[in-house]
């Protein structure tokens, strides 16, 4: 058990010990060592010392101790990750219905590009150039809502969020692309085709990351490497008003 005393209490301790000390040694010069009542004085004189200079408390409150991080339960973490795989399936829908919108815009910038044979129907490769815009507006798409969601967190991307939303967006361009195909009557190459759209996820993950960084520092154009990534492809973003409601999630 710790002692706490003040500074005066212990000032007041080796007073009284200095008393019994000068009573003990005044008694000794004039009788001597007789008897035992010298050996308790001088024990009771030690111990006011001790409680006087000794470490034995501190004025200052101790510390309390943080408490220990409690880890959730399985059941607790099961319900938040439940409720992530339910926000990224919203957010594939919403990555669709934006698609839509940014799809329409780049065929708006290419409307004199369209591909026909001499008597006026689409060319077989106008649909697969229609495809091309279809996929990139998805990806896209992908890319405006991530960095929304990812704010200045560039590890989001690496989440059960966007990682389901991802998911859902892969399986619907594969999807597109196969049935594309095969009413085209080309060939399905699905060694190449796979992995080729998973590298372009990845540069989508890309551009959410770098646009994490740069609101870290406080840059406001945070969609500039999806913009640049797009324009590598060939397309522009006519309507500024896309990116912005997207960013804005309106």
């Amino acid at each position: 058990m710790r002692i706490s005393l003040s500074k005066h209490q212990r000032w007041a301790a080796l007073a009284a010990a200095a008393v019994i000390l000068v009573v003990l040694w005044m008694q000794i010069a004039e009788e001597g060592f007789r008897g035992y009542g010298w050996v308790l004085a001088l024990l009771v004189a030690a111990v006011l010392v001790i409680v006087g200079i000794g470490p034995v408390g501190s004025t200052t409150p101790a510390k309390v101790a943080a408490p220990a991080h409690v880890p959730r339960s399985q059941a607790e973490l099961e319900a938040g990750w439940k409720k992530l795989r339910e926000n990224a399936e919203v957010l594939a829908v919403e990555v669709e219905e934006r698609a839509k919108i940014l799809a329409k815009d780049f065929n708006a910038s290419r409307s004199d590009l369209k591909l026909t044979n001499p008597d006026g129907t689409p060319w077989v490769l106008e649909g697969a150039l229609e495809g091309f815009v279809r996929e990139r507006a998805l990806l896209a798409s992908l890319g405006l809502v991530g960095l929304r969601r990812t704010g200045k967190d560039r590890l989001y991307v690496t989440g059960i969020e966007f990682k389901t939303t991802e998911k859902s967006v892969f399986d619907l361009i594969a999807r597109e692309s196969i049935a594309a195909l095969i009413s085209a009557k080309m060939p399905v190459d699905k060694d190449k085709m796979l992995p080729q759209l998973l590298g372009e996820l990845q540069a989508i993950r890309k551009t959410i990351v770098q646009g994490a960084e740069a609101a870290t520092r406080g840059e406001t154009d945070i969609e500039r490497p999806l913009v640049e990534w797009l324009r590598a492809q060939g397309l522009t973003i006519k309507d500024n008003n896309i990116i912005k409601t997207a960013l804005q999630g309106a």
